[in-house]
């Protein structure tokens, strides 16, 4: 087959695929190799460098740079197999960067001047997306009727409803084990519903003082009402965003994550919380990390003082992402933490609100005693 030029690696084995993944453009990089298994068959398959997608965030500049060192990788990677086949053999697996001997790596690879992953991505069209409402078993109707009569005491499998992905997680509430999705959680006195839908963030509340039988009861209202909300919703697209590992904690903002951690006092023993709120960036430098943003003692924070520091970190995180989509390279986009964000990327309040009594009763829940 003749070679495309704006694909070619110029290594024979290596290859540069265009595809689409959810509507939207990816170029792969792979390498050819074959394996033989235990029974001595040879089977001809892919190592997988792997991909940039058009969604990546971290700008142009740094798109290429992480384009060439896929390249490099399966360079190296088709080097090493080229030096097995060499020995009369085939590998018995499929040969990974990670395994690539030192005096191969010690080899200068030289990445093609005419690979250009903005020329490639322009060369092709992704394919138009149909998003399928995904329903175990099918019939919606009748897996919410089975969901709502579970008893959220007992495992469950996790099913799809309507789009939405329903992962039931082992949690301790108030000293009760219970199996209980992202989408439900407990605060003080009452059972919350979040749902992440296509066109916003659903937020709910279901008070024991409501319900007669208390607390149990109170669950059981909120999960009937999470499963006909989630009947009634549009799922998102593809998720980007990284849940929070305790519900209560969640920000409902892109790369921002809230953290908290006490600390025994030496004069009485009871623990003092500090509560950090920290965006994800890439540095100039190319590594990720998270910058504080705010910094809260459980003592003396307010409501009033979370509101304003999750509507910073909600803009800093929307500008940030305004740069990188407008062409600003990873150092441009770089926010240090005293950086003046522009108002109209400040929204009126945060996507989750989060109290100081929230952050008390985490607290709490964490040490089963006094905290302060």
């Amino acid at each position: 087959m003749d070679r495309d030029p704006l694909v070619d690696s110029g290594v024979t084995g290596v290859g540069i695929g265009r595809v689409s993944r959810d509507g939207y453009k990816v170029v792969v990089v792979t390498t050819l190799v074959s394996v033989k298994s235990p029974g001595g068959q040879v089977r001809s398959t892919h190592y997988y460098a792997g991909a940039v997608s058009e969604r990546i965030e971290t700008g142009i500049a740094s798109a290429q740079q992480q384009f060439e060192e896929l390249v490099r990788k399966a360079i190296y990677v088709r080097r090493y197999y080229n030096q097995i086949r060499s020995e009369g053999r085939f590998p018995a697996k499929i040969p990974r960067y990670e395994d690539v001997p030192p005096e191969i790596l010690e080899q200068t690879v030289t990445v093609p001047d005419h690979l250009d992953i903005v020329e490639i991505m322009d060369s092709f069209e992704a394919t138009p997306w149909l998003p399928v409402v995904k329903t175990t078993g099918g019939d919606p109707v009748k897996l919410a009727v089975a969901l709502q009569a579970h008893d959220l005491r007992q495992p469950h499998r996790n099913v799809y409803l309507n789009g939405f992905h329903l992962r039931f997680i082992e949690r301790t509430v108030e000293g009760v084990t219970l199996y209980l999705p992202n989408e439900l959680y407990r605060a003080r006195g009452e059972w919350r519903t979040r749902i992440f839908h296509a066109d916003g963030i659903e937020v709910d509340t279901v008070s024991d003082a409501d319900t007669v039988g208390g607390w149990y009861d109170s669950l059981s209202e909120a999960w009937v009402y999470l499963i006909s909300e989630l009947r009634r919703l549009t799922a998102p697209a593809a998720e980007n965003r990284r849940p929070a590992g305790n519900t209560i904690l969640e920000t409902g903002i892109r790369a921002v994550n809230l953290s908290g951690y006490g600390r025994k006092s030496r004069r009485d023993g009871v623990p003092r919380w500090r509560f950090t709120l920290g965006i994800s960036q890439v540095e100039p430098s190319g590594r990720e990390k998270r910058l504080v943003l705010a910094s809260w003692r459980l003592a003396t924070v307010t409501d009033e003082q979370i509101r304003n520091d999750l509507r910073r970190a909600a803009a800093t995180s929307a500008y940030r992402r305004h740069l990188l989509e407008n062409g600003a390279s990873v150092k441009q986009a770089y926010l240090p933490r005293e950086s003046v964000v522009p108002e109209e990327f400040w929204p009126e309040d945060p996507p989750c609100q989060i109290k100081a009594d929230d952050l008390w009763y985490f607290a709490e829940q964490r040490e089963g005693a006094k905290v302060a």
